[in-house]
């Protein structure tokens, strides 16, 4: 069955279909996961981990994990426009998207969750984003857990 993706291109409409014989690469399937995300925190986490993936899946020479520069260009894209939009989120819309990322788990990990934000935020930097964008990003990540350890 041919699942349906966001698109920025106009000549195909808002979205781009991927062939069923294609359903067996595990990258359309990871990719629309991030795409189906609610929170866009857990969007930069999930490209993080489908790009460190496709690392780990490099260095051990796999075929069958590694992915072709094209969809990596893209997941670097991606993962770095990601990031933009949650760094011109108002800190109140970064602690929402907060909450609809934590809760998208189980209640008991929550806590720890909350404590780790920073640490998960500093792991999932992407490659292209500049000093100052990198510092806002983990700052603003520590605030949001101050804000949810206040709110307990």
């Amino acid at each position: 069955m041919p699942r349906s993706f966001p698109s920025h291109s106009d000549d195909v409409g808002p979205y781009r279909v991927v062939p069923a014989d294609r359903e067996a690469d595990p990258i359309p399937d990871a990719l629309y996961d991030v795409l189906q995300s609610p929170s866009l925190f857990g969007r930069i986490l999930l490209i993080t981990a489908i790009r460190s993936s496709a690392m780990d899946a490099h260095d051990a020479v796999d075929p069958h994990r590694s992915h072709t520069p094209e969809i990596e260009l893209a997941l670097e894209r991606l993962h770095l426009e990601m990031f933009m939009s949650w760094l011109v989120l108002p800190l109140q819309r970064q602690k929402a998207d907060i909450g609809i990322y934590l809760n998208a788990g189980p209640a008991a990990d929550r806590g720890a969750k909350i404590q780790q934000l920073a640490v998960l935020g500093e792991r999932a930097l992407p490659l292209g984003s500049k000093r100052p964008e990198r510092e806002l990003f983990v700052r603003g990540l520590k605030i949001v857990r101050a804000l949810l350890n206040y709110d307990k």
